[in-house]
Formats: C-alpha cells, sequence, structure tokens
C-alpha cells in the first residue's frame, strides 16, 4: 500500500507553480531515493503552506509518505488538514487516519475539531465512541471501546474524568477487554506502560488487568504470577 501511494503521488504531483521542471525534479528525486524534505527544499518550498496541489487527491498521499518519514509536525499537520477539509477521493480514509494520529500524539483540541466538521466521514465502528470523548462522557456511558490502540489515550483520558469509575465492575470489564484484545498488537501500547500501570492502580491493581499489562511488557517472571 505505501508504495502505491508513493507511486501515486510522485507520478501526479504539481505545486502551485505548476512547472514541468518541478515535475521532472521530483521524479528523478524519488527514483534517487532521496528524501520528501530534499524534494522540497530543492524546490524552494519553504513552509507547508506553500504546497498546492491542483487535484485535492494527492493530499492524502503525500501526507501518509511525509509522517511515515517525519512524524507529527507543522507539514504533516498540514497535509493532513488539507486531506481531511477538501473534496477528495479519500476523504473518508483521510479523517479516520488522522484520528488515530491525533489520538497518538494526544492534540485533543484538533481532534475534537475533526470529529464535529467530519462526524459523517468517520467509520461507523469507532463513531459513537468518539462522539463520547468529544461531549466529555464518562465511561460508563460508553457500551464498547473499539479494539483500536492508536485510541488507548482517548481511553486514558476518559476514565481519568472519573478516577472511581473502576470501581463499577461493567467499566472495569470494558477496559479488561480492551486491553485484552490490543495487547497482541503491543507496538504502540507498550509505550504507554506508566499510564497503563495507574488506570491499574485506579482499578485496585485487579489481577486480570495486572497479567494483561506484564504480557505487554513481556515480564514473564510477573507474568506467571498471575497465571
Amino acid at each position: 500500500m505505501r508504495i502505491f501511494f508513493s507511486l501515486f503521488f510522485f507520478v501526479c504531483f504539481f505545486s502551485c507553480k505548476k512547472e514541468e521542471s518541478l515535475l521532472m525534479s521530483i521524479k528523478e528525486n524519488f527514483n534517487n531515493k532521496k528524501d520528501i524534505k530534499e524534494i522540497f527544499k530543492k524546490n524552494n518550498i519553504i513552509t507547508p503552506e506553500n504546497i498546492l496541489l491542483d487535484n485535492n487527491d494527492y493530499y492524502f498521499p503525500l501526507a501518509r509518505i511525509y509522517y511515515n518519514s517525519y512524524g507529527y509536525d507543522e507539514w504533516s499537520t498540514h497535509l493532513f488538514n488539507k486531506a481531511c477539509n477538501t473534496d477528495n477521493i479519500f476523504k473518508d480514509e483521510a479523517t479516520n487516519y488522522y484520528i488515530s494520529i491525533l489520538s497518538i500524539n494526544k492534540c485533543f483540541t484538533e481532534l475534537k475539531l475533526l470529529i464535529k466538521n467530519n462526524s459523517k466521514y468517520i467509520d461507523t465502528k469507532n463513531l459513537d465512541f468518539l462522539l463520547y470523548f468529544y461531549n466529555d462522557e464518562k465511561l460508563d456511558k460508553i457500551e464498547n471501546i473499539p479494539e483500536k490502540e492508536e485510541y488507548f489515550q482517548l481511553v486514558y483520558e476518559i476514565i481519568k474524568r472519573d478516577k472511581e469509575t473502576l470501581f463499577q465492575k461493567n467499566n472495569l470489564f470494558k477496559l479488561i477487554k480492551y486491553f485484552s484484545k490490543i495487547s497482541f498488537k503491543n507496538s504502540l501500547i507498550k509505550n504507554n506502560a506508566t499510564q497503563i500501570y495507574e488506570l491499574i492502580e485506579l482499578s485496585q491493581n485487579n489481577p486480570f488487568l495486572l497479567l494483561i499489562y506484564y504480557y505487554i511488557l513481556e515480564d514473564i517472571e510477573n507474568f506467571s504470577k498471575y497465571i
């Protein structure tokens, strides 16, 4: 998929200058495996606002390529906003992808604005949960937490709103179910070990959560204590 996006973009990209030389330069840089910032620099693209594409369909592919190389910054922000706020064939995918990016990076103000403005493009499986987050609801109002490790920061924020929420068995079960589903995808969740342990403490050290926690950390010694 990444190769498709790369080829799709670099074959079709035009800047606001619309110069044939720019297109040739981008193709040449891509073929030589030079990075995107080199391409921008060579073509005097100094700020994100300088990136203007004739076809809005190309913002999302470029945003993904840039984000995968450099992460979340003003450039990827500009490109994702263009992909989410203009008419293009990737608007649904761009909205849902950017929601995950904003969640991971704890950009909750931007996330709430995106949920408000692009709710009709959000995957229906996740929409209710995201609307609950948008409305600052507590965990007991939420029926299901989507099985997305990218949403961990949202789950964490919801629980921190009411530190006694895990005293309720139904809320505790929701959290256990969520962690049991995402623990096998711990590439992201492992980076949040400190926050996970905070939630375990709020649960009064629930043994099921501790079991999952030590599994995520690959701590065999402590994991075996809770089997």
